[in-house]
Formats: C-alpha cells, sequence, structure tokens
C-alpha cells in the first residue's frame, strides 16, 4: 500500500513538473496560428493584453502548390517565432527571394532580409502589400522608407506589438 501511494504521489509530481513546463512554455510563445471569429486562419501575436491578428489567410493562390492558407498561417507563425527567438526580427520589410517579392525579417532598420516570411504573388507591390499588412495609418504606426529612389519599407515590430489593436476585424487578408 505504501509502494502505491509512493508511485501515485511521484506520478503527481512528474505531472506538476510537465505542467509547469507547458505553462513557461505558452508563456514564451509570441506568435501562433489560429483563427479569426468566421475561422479563417490566422497568424497571431500573443502578448499580454490580448492577441493581436497580424495575417488572415484567406488566398488560395499557392494551394496548388501545396501551401493553403493554414499552411501559410502555420508556417509563416512559425518562423516569426524562430526569428524572435533568434532574435532577428525586429523589423518587417519587403525583398526579393529567387526573382519574387517577399515579405521578411530585418534584424536592424535599413538592413537586409534576415529571414523570410512568405513569398507574394506575381505582381503583387511588396511595399503596398506590407503597408496594407501591418494598417499602418489605422495602428498610428509610421512607415519607415529607405533610400531616396527605393520604397522599401520597415515596420518596427515592437512597436507593432505594443500600440497594434487586439480587434480581429481590423487584420489585412492575403
Amino acid at each position: 500500500m505504501k509502494l502505491k501511494s509512493t508511485v501515485t504521489a511521484l506520478m503527481l509530481s512528474l505531472l506538476a513538473v510537465g505542467a509547469t513546463a507547458q505553462i513557461k512554455t505558452n508563456k514564451t510563445q509570441t506568435f501562433a496560428c489560429g483563427a479569426s471569429r468566421n475561422g479563417i486562419p490566422t497568424t497571431l501575436a500573443l502578448v499580454p493584453r490580448g492577441n493581436i491578428p497580424i495575417i488572415r489567410w484567406v488566398s488560395e493562390y499557392f494551394t496548388p502548390f501545396g501551401y493553403d492558407p493554414q499552411t501559410r498561417c502555420e508556417q509563416v507563425s512559425n518562423r516569426l517565432q524562430t526569428y524572435q527567438e533568434q532574435g532577428i526580427a525586429n523589423f518587417i520589410t519587403t525583398g526579393i527571394q529567387d526573382g519574387l517579392d517577399v515579405i521578411c525579417v530585418s534584424s536592424v532598420l535599413g538592413g537586409p532580409c534576415t529571414g523570410l516570411l512568405f513569398t507574394l504573388q506575381p505582381g503583387e507591390s511588396a511595399s503596398r502589400v506590407i503597408q496594407d499588412l501591418f494598417d499602418v495609418g489605422q495602428y498610428g504606426l509610421n512607415p519607415l522608407l529607405q533610400g531616396s529612389n527605393t520604397d522599401q519599407v520597415y515596420i518596427d515590430l515592437n512597436q507593432l506589438l505594443q500600440e497594434a489593436p487586439t480587434d480581429l476585424d481590423s487584420v489585412e487578408s492575403l
């Protein structure tokens, strides 16, 4: 009987340690793929004041290539989380990879892409998409334009996480 009590206590202790570890992991999570109120896959920033929807994934353009909206949501959310943990997701900006316009992260203002977030459809203007995506005027964010002949836009991710609303209805769709 005493052995059974000891085993039970040990199992409960292990479960408690596992639950604590899980809570710690969740507290460090900054980005995740969730769903909007109407079930649309949405990349979310998880901040203490609530969840900030960043991208609603509705475009089916990349589905024939194996990237449906749910898959893109999960991949971009995971990439953002990884880049945040690596300390290179200070700014979101635009770039070109393999001849295609992309949205990416940069560790410094005016710096190059240090991590790909996602590729745009052919013909989309990367600088326009990034400004629409982060609803620059509405959030009170100031897009930072680099160079005299360029329209490359940098969005300060830390400012976005501090000031953007948590309302799901104000999110840009891709």
